[in-house]
């Protein structure tokens, strides 16, 4: 069976395909895509793994801090183009990771995900960006 016919039997089974036609369309070329290309499977799981990472604006390969990776976002900060959730503070040059930290809270059976101010954490280059998950106990 090709990827897109799969691609989109599984969403007309999730409902996606009707209920989010833009996205299933979209879902369903990268599969006639992915077809023409006549990729092995292990290609095409490799592409999957790529295509989230660039999707998520995220680098392939370590972040150097060098001037090119930095837009300016506005007097005081500057943001790095390749990955989105790291800045530099213009005045002192120090970069953060504003997603270094995330904080899991269940709350009524539901869990929550959600940054705060001490989810910025100082880093250096090169860099890799990663992510340390907390999770919060109710301590009464």
């Amino acid at each position: 069976m090709s990827l897109a016919a799969h691609f989109t039997r599984e969403l007309k089974i999730s409902g996606l395909y009707y209920n989010s036609a833009n996205l299933a369309s979209a879902i369903v070329e990268i599969g006639k895509l992915l077809d023409s290309r006549e990729l092995s499977t292990d290609d095409v799981v490799k592409c999957a793994a790529l295509m989230e990472k660039l999707i998520k604006v995220e680098p392939l390969t370590p972040l150097t801090g060098d001037e090119d990776e930095w837009i300016a976002v506005d007097s005081e900060w500057d943001m790095n183009l390749r990955c989105k959730r790291v800045f530099r503070e213009k005045e002192t040059g120090l970069a953060y990771d504003i997603h270094a930290k995330l904080f899991i809270e269940s709350i009524g059976g539901k869990k929550r995900v959600f940054n705060d101010s001490n989810s910025r954490v100082i880093i250096s280059f090169p860099y890799t960006p990663k992510t340390e998950y907390i999770e919060i106990t109710d301590n009464k």
